[in-house]
């Protein structure tokens, strides 16, 4: 079995023991619907997949979602540290490891000095 049918059943068989927990079923959780708790399981799975090893393009075609759903999922589930960790891990040497703080901007107003 190739490598992308595999992952297409696995990733039906999860969305399947997910949906189990609310009475869905896995055409529910890769579904259209938009509901918070099917949208929930359905970040879940991003994630869980991920970390089976395939990649964010592999999980986009697995689940029928565009990449950059796949990574707002993610970043839902994992918050931004916990995504770019990940993402350091799969990828060492990556910039996801060097991820950088911006600096907060100052403001152009100035502080209020008593005059209104």
């Amino acid at each position: 079995m190739t490598r992308l049918v595999e992952g297409r059943k696995r990733t039906l068989e999860r969305a399947a023991s997910l949906g189990f927990l609310m009475n869905l079923t896995a055409d529910d959780v890769l579904g259209r619907r938009r509901y918070a708790a099917v949208a929930e399981l359905r970040q879940q799975l991003y994630v869980e997949v991920f970390g089976d090893g395939y990649s964010i393009n592999e999980v986009a075609l697995f689940t029928g979602r565009h990449h950059s759903t796949v990574i707002s999922g993610m970043r839902r589930v994992l918050g931004d540290d916990g995504y770019d960790r990940a993402l350091a891990e799969r990828y060492p040497g990556s910039p996801f490891q060097q991820r950088r703080v911006a600096e907060p901007r100052k403001s152009r107003y100035r502080a209020s000095r008593g005059r209104r």
